[in-house]
């Protein structure tokens, strides 16, 4: 019933049969297997739209409740936290991570050790090196795809290595600023990020279709199909086999660490970016220090926030990978609405960046989002 009656309220709205459209043609374009895109509106309303299939061998259409991994988009959880921490003076921006991290055995050994703050972390400035681009890494994971990993075993595979940069004169992209800023935050807090986090925002915000990857089995997930990063593959590869991962996800962590329905994310940056999490004098101020970030043109970086500058005004968000998977979500603070994108494919070149299609969404429900007679 409930598919049935979303099918008529979309048929109803021009601007959601516009987008349900525009979708479609993506998908059928070749671009991905399957996508998911959700909008949620600062009135309320929620909408949700799926196309092509979540499982290519078997035909399995996508449906709106799916759950696809969130890759990077998990920073922005434990970026809310920080800044939670901050507006309870638990934490403060320019302490030295030395402070939190400084007794641990292999801290002299970190580049830049002396140095780094923790905003240096939260806005990737701290010089670190990522160790997710390690081929050492990657070989590891593969070889113990059910290795519970500790965060100072992923920590280990850049000690001793050469800094990109003196903490704070640079940027550089790594989930190993996001697994230092977790183990800090651990300290402060005397226990888990992944249950803080759903103790502060996930269970009181009513997300209850977004879940930590704290296991290579995750209920619910839709077959993902990878090629992104891998020499000599012509065809994305699936990443489920029987079911589960093949390789633990639980190595990801505070670098993104949740999988989730994609209306479960476009809710989420709503609340965030609305002062529905995090406090939003402190989401203000980390988007008001924002530095210059090598994404897309014009992108800068605050606390575990893309920000961003677009055809529909400027947008506060997040994207993500994890092999198999595409996502990004994106708030508009001048037009109250945040929108969300997941596909169950890594393979970039034949999706290109998700972003335009994102803004595009945004646009057509902007321009067309009253009935018509």
């Amino acid at each position: 019933m409930l598919p049935l009656l979303l099918a008529m309220a979309q048929a109803a709205n021009p601007a959601q049969v516009a987008i349900q459209e525009s979708l479609d043609a993506w998908v059928e374009s070749g671009a991905a297997p399957g996508a998911s895109v959700a909008l949620s509106f600062d009135d309320g309303r929620l909408w949700a739209f799926a196309s092509g299939v979540a499982n290519q061998e078997s035909g399995q259409k996508m449906q709106t409740t799916d759950y696809l991994m969130s890759g990077s988009i998990g920073k922005t959880y434990f970026a809310a936290l920080f800044m939670d921490l901050i507006a309870e003076k638990l934490m403060a921006p320019e302490q030295r991570l030395q402070q939190w991290l400084g007794e641990e055995p292999w801290f002299s050994e970190l580049p830049n050790a002396a140095d780094i703050t923790l905003a240096h972390l939260a806005q990737h400035q701290s010089g670190v090196p990522e160790h997710v681009r390690l081929k050492e890494f990657w070989e590891d994971v593969r070889a113990q795809p059910s290795k519970v990993w500790q965060p100072q075993e992923l920590v280990a595979y850049i000690l001793n290595k050469e800094p990109h940069f003196a903490a704070g004169e640079g940027w550089s992209y790594a989930d190993t600023n996001f697994i230092l800023l977790g183990m800090a935050m651990e300290k402060a807090l005397g226990q888990s990020v992944y249950r803080e986090v759903h103790r502060r925002y996930l269970s009181p915000l009513n997300l209850a279709h977004t879940y930590p990857t704290t296991s290579p089995d995750l209920p619910g997930l839709v077959q993902g199909y990878h090629i992104l990063g891998e020499v000599g593959w012509t065809e994305a590869k699936p990443v489920l086999h029987a079911g589960k991962m093949e390789l633990n996800p639980q190595m990801e962590w505070c670098g993104g660490g949740y999988y989730s329905t994609t209306s479960d994310l476009a809710l989420w940056a709503r609340y965030l970016f609305s002062g529905k999490a995090a406090p939003m004098e402190q989401v203000t101020a980390s988007i008001e220090r924002a530095v210059p970030a090598h994404l897309m043109p014009g992108d800068r970086y605050a606390y575990g926030v893309i920000v961003s500058e677009t055809t529909s005004g400027p947008a506060w968000g997040h994207q993500g990978w994890f092999p198999g998977y595409l996502s990004e979500v994106l708030y508009f603070p001048e037009h109250g609405v945040a929108v969300a994108m997941q596909i169950n494919s890594d393979d970039v070149r034949k999706s290109g960046p998700l972003r335009p299609q994102l803004v595009a969404a945004v646009q057509r429900a902007l321009k067309k989002e009253a009935p018509t007679d």
